[in-house]
């Protein structure tokens, strides 16, 4: 018979990030919960619950024109550990539905197995949003032991007013199932004027040549992609990811550009055994976004 017991965990709130877009948290909480077995083994999984207002009024840097709200993100990662979070979306509505009442949500982490039990300040359990999103829903324990490798980011683009700013690491996580190769991106994503936007789509078009930013508004540029190879020590390509983060930069009727940068993560993960070769480095390229 297990021996059961549930504490409370602290929350992180982005307050910020989630201000800009829309969001204000009424409440939330944590729990870790945790079996312990006679033989040392212990099962821990965390449950994240609360509720959260959806004010579009307050969503007024837009970097989509569609009917979703920004999803609601949860992370989990260790406070001490090398490897990024894993997440999940706590929230995905429409904005018709956001914006009605306060949104109660619950979700509780896959189980993890430890020798040694971890304690709730060990955790870091983080909500917050971003403008865009292309990640992994993988809410679970991130490895405690990794091993990095290096990472090389080539920038392809032609365009030079719509630029991505990424931070990226590359990891093998090491776990008793078996390991895991994860690329993690994040950062943000830069853009001229209005004025530059525009000069470089008359560029790549035969028409509209005489065209003005008072003319041609509203008008929007698709923001860079990229896409993420594994590679091993003899530059064979064991694995490629396109990620498209279908982001777009947005000119209003009034020929104004955003008053701010959009922020955004992506992931991709890969079970080395399945990889046929052991991977040694990653190649992050970016991309115009319709290259991919």
């Amino acid at each position: 018979m297990a021996d059961k017991s549930v504490e409370s965990c602290d929350v992180e709130v982005d307050e910020l990030g989630l201000s800009l877009l829309g969001w204000q948290i009424v409440d939330v909480r944590a729990r870790l919960m945790t079996e312990s077995y006679r033989d040392g083994t212990h099962y821990q999984k965390v449950t994240v619950a609360g509720s959260a207002r959806f004010l579009e009024e307050d969503w007024s840097t837009r970097f989509d024109s569609g009917t979703w709200a920004p999803n609601l993100m949860l992370s989990l990662s260790l406070r001490d550990g090398e490897a990024p979070p894993n997440f999940e979306r706590a929230v995905m509505e429409t904005i018709e539905v956001a914006a009605k009442r306060p949104v109660r949500f619950t979700e509780t982490s896959d189980q993890w197995e430890t020798a040694r039990r971890l304690t709730p300040d060990q955790l870091r359990v983080r909500l917050t949003a971003y403008d865009f999103e292309e990640i992994r829903r993988d809410f679970d324990l991130p490895a405690r032991k990794v091993t990095p490798f290096p990472v090389e980011v080539i920038d392809e683009t032609t365009w030079n007013s719509v630029r991505l700013l990424p931070t990226v690491t590359a990891q093998v996580w090491h776990d008793e199932y078996g390991d895991k190769v994860r690329v993690h991106a994040e950062g943000m994503m830069a853009f001229g004027s209005a004025e530059e936007m525009l000069a470089e789509r008359k560029a790549r078009r035969s028409w509209g040549q005489d065209a003005t930013v008072a003319s041609e508004s509203p008008f929007e540029v698709k923001g860079p992609s990229f896409v993420v190879e594994i590679l091993d020590d003899d530059d064979f390509l064991l694995e490629k990811h396109e990620v498209d983060l279908y982001a777009k930069i947005p000119v209003n009727d009034q020929g104004r550009t955003p008053d701010r940068q959009p922020r955004w993560v992506a992931n991709t993960a890969d079970n080395v055994e399945d990889l046929a070769g052991k991977p040694a480095r990653v190649v992050v390229r970016i991309l115009d976004g319709d290259d991919l």
